[in-house]
């Protein structure tokens, strides 16, 4: 397992730099045009989510800025939910390439050899849609670190599960959401493919994990990892950090424009469809154990 942390460790793989080799590029490129639906993007609108998804003009302290101001908060979020669609993407290919090592058949080895293929897939849909790379100095969520250690560290059962049913399920429901409210018909496109593949790999993660016997180091795994997973999902403010990027907030300003918005509704709503995915394959008292450290319960 030594060996996954220095391959597949954070440095080596979702913060990994692009290649320099020509070639190599060029043949990358080749192969991936040939199964993308969308193709490089001449002009990109710098606002890609706004108010539809984010009802920020309930919030008096949005209202006070001025419309370009209003519209730099949208555009810092916009790249925010384009970075972790990037992000949520790489880390499925890394899963994909560590799931084959550890494959003990021809035929697991096959189907994680189709889902890395997917993902590289999908990561190069976002790229066609971003003029930028993201900065993980900037452009980072703080689920990004558990799973990232996750597919590092993590035992072969803990990963799939970790993977496959508690990423996957939270990506499937990030994507209809940034689906419903994109301002881009051909992003609209894009995405409605993504969220396919994904409950697919969702699927038979839910399949596979069925028939798992955890020892009860896998289930401790298990549980570490989705309580790291749900309070990261918590602890991240994307909004309140964009707005304050614009016009910094004080404490009680900050509380103030997510009760505008009904912040803590919105989060609880996240918190109890995962809850209720969990739910479908909680074979060993997972989610019970989660309750008793209260993880599913959120508060400004």
């Amino acid at each position: 397992m030594q060996g996954f942390k220095n391959l597949l460790n954070k440095e080596r793989n979702l913060l990994a730099p692009a290649s320099k080799n020509s070639k190599l590029i060029k043949l990358t490129e080749t192969a991936l045009d040939k199964y993308t639906v969308s193709k490089k993007q001449s002009f990109v609108p710098k606002v890609i989510w706004g108010e539809e998804r984010y009802q920020l003009l309930q919030s008096a302290i949005f209202r006070d800025l001025n419309v370009n101001e209003q519209l730099k908060v949208y555009e810092y979020l916009s790249k925010q939910n384009l970075s972790l669609s990037w992000y949520i993407e790489r880390s499925g290919h890394n899963y994909g390439a560590k799931m084959i090592l550890l494959s003990e058949t021809q035929e697991e080895k096959s189907l994680y050899a189709l889902f890395a293929a997917e993902e590289a897939i999908h990561q190069r849909e976002f790229e066609n849609f971003m003029d930028f790379t993201p900065n993980p100095e900037v452009n980072w969520h703080p689920l990004l670190d558990p799973l990232s250690k996750a597919i590092s560290e993590a035992d072969k059962q803990t990963c799939l599960f970790v993977i496959q049913v508690l990423l996957e399920g939270f990506g499937m429901s990030f994507y209809e959401g940034l689906k419903q409210t994109c301002k881009i018909p051909e992003m609209k496109e894009v995405y409605q493919r993504i969220i396919a593949d994904e409950a697919r790999h969702h699927g038979s993660g839910i399949v596979l994990s069925e028939e798992m016997k955890p020892s009860n180091e896998v289930k401790d795994q298990v549980f570490e990892y989705s309580r790291e997973f749900i309070n990261a999902l918590k602890a991240a403010d994307w909004i309140k950090n964009a707005v304050h990027e614009t016009r910094p907030l004080s404490t009680k300003e900050g509380k103030s424009l997510y009760e505008d918005i009904a912040y803590l509704d919105r989060m609880n709503s996240r918190l109890d469809k995962l809850k209720m995915m969990l739910m479908k394959v909680d074979n060993w008292d997972l989610v019970k154990r989660l309750e008793k450290d209260q993880i599913f319960e959120y508060s400004l």
